[in-house]
């Protein structure tokens, strides 16, 4: 696992997001019937502080239920906000995900948490899908603009 990732992933965001922006890309669907890249953004926002939440979460309780939401309907209730607000919560939630993950112990790293979509779930495995998240949207956005 590569916190690395966690800990630039927003200076390695920003910049592609200030390409979207100046080539006037944000409200244009990044292919027929899926979401634009602001909406992209606010889902990407949504998701990952639920991923800072969820392993909070299953750090201090004990059989913890983590409580999945429905993306499609956070986007269409979101989408459409200012682009600057999803960069900012990801900037910072992206720095205390980092400082989060640095300090886990061991032990920490093997509590387990019940989805009810997926049931039980360990911390590490959870973080390896939510950089890889971050990751694949990174790349998708960076796929739609020339760097």
């Amino acid at each position: 696992m590569d916190i690395e990732k966690v800990r630039t992933f927003y200076e390695r965001l920003e910049p592609v997001v200030e390409k979207l922006k100046k080539q006037d890309m944000l409200d244009q669907p990044v292919r027929e019937d899926a979401w634009t890249p602001r909406q992209f953004l606010h889902h990407l926002a949504d998701a990952q502080t639920q991923a800072f939440y969820r392993i909070l979460w299953i750090i201090t309780e004990d059989h913890t239920v983590i409580k999945p939401f429905d993306q499609d309907d956070w986007v269409r209730i979101t989408g459409d906000y200012p682009v600057e607000a999803a960069m900012a919560q990801l900037k910072g939630v992206y720095l205390r995900w980092y400082h989060l993950l640095n300090g886990l112990d061991e032990t920490q790293w093997q509590k387990t948490g019940h989805h009810p979509e997926l049931g039980q779930v360990t911390i590490k495995p959870l973080v390896e899908y939510y950089i890889e998240h971050g990751e694949t949207h990174v790349s998708q956005f960076a796929s739609l603009v020339e760097m």
